[in-house]
């Protein structure tokens, strides 16, 4: 194949919250024809040369308000281009892919979305699918060769400020996987970021944590990466830019492990 697929998806941390600076815009300008990323909703999305903020359609105020959540918060920096540029160096400094090898981001976080929207047959869940097989179908009628290689995802903070909802976040975490392992296959590479923040912001936190981290004992091909040790901003929830920075390499650093693991190169 020649694009390799990479699905963003959770809440705010994973669309973004960080400032968004003119230096890393340029780091990306010089990166830029590796890295390209799924612009727009539905018929209206096109692959183009990735730039922040990657969450700027997917990441909108009516989607968030259908989950619950009225924030108008703006979308900034989050782990994914750091992910795909450290991923891609990973890749080609193993000789596993060729000089015309992309990747290629789909954004689909929402902020403020708890894991009941990300169950098969919700809404978020839904639109995640519509995405990636958008995002497969465009790139087939360009001429690429586009495969999904892995499934990113940050969520749990709305699940850790209520009991009754961090209670059932192993249940509904456990239907989220076996609906991405329905769709994708077994061996697709998931990694999932564990939350953290401020036990004011997240009383139940530690609830959510235990789930998260139990969920490779139900879903093969699946590991974590930890935030506790991060840079949170002064809200207690939402990480800073260079928080972001680091979480993307930590979760490029731990697909690499699955991915080699499990599946092998690709060419270009």
């Amino acid at each position: 194949e020649d694009l390799g697929i990479f699905v963003l998806c959770g809440q705010s941390n994973m669309a973004g919250r960080g400032l968004i600076s003119d230096e890393y815009q340029n780091v990306l300008c010089k990166m830029g024809e590796h890295i390209v990323y799924l612009d727009g909703l539905d018929q209206d999305s096109s692959w183009v040369i990735a730039r922040e903020p990657l969450h700027s359609a997917a990441d909108n105020y009516v989607i968030r308000r259908a989950c619950g959540n009225a924030s108008n918060a703006k979308t900034g920096k989050g782990p994914g281009l750091s992910f795909a540029l450290k991923a891609h160096r990973l890749l080609k400094n193993a000789s596993l892919i060729g000089p015309d090898f992309q990747i290629g981001l789909i954004p689909t976080a929402v902020g403020g979305s708890r894991i009941e929207y990300w169950r098969p047959g919700a809404v978020l869940f839904n639109r995640l699918i519509a995405q990636v097989r958008a995002g497969v179908r465009i790139a087939s009628e360009n001429g690429r060769n586009a495969k999904v290689r892995g499934i990113l995802f940050y969520q749990g903070e709305s699940d850790a400020c209520q009991e009754d909802l961090a209670e059932y976040y192993r249940t509904f975490l456990q239907d989220f996987l076996r609906g991405i392992r329905r769709e994708f296959g077994a061996d697709v590479p998931i990694v999932i970021c564990l939350i953290s923040g401020s036990e004011y912001r997240l009383p139940f936190k530690a609830a959510v944590r235990k789930a998260q981290i139990s969920a490779p004992e139900f879903c093969t091909a699946l590991n974590f990466v930890d935030t506790e040790d991060l840079e949170f901003q002064d809200d207690g929830l939402h990480l800073t830019s260079g928080s972001q920075h680091i979480l993307g390499e930590r979760l490029a650093e731990c697909w690499m492990d699955l991915f080699k693991v499990g599946v092998g190169g690709v060419s270009a």
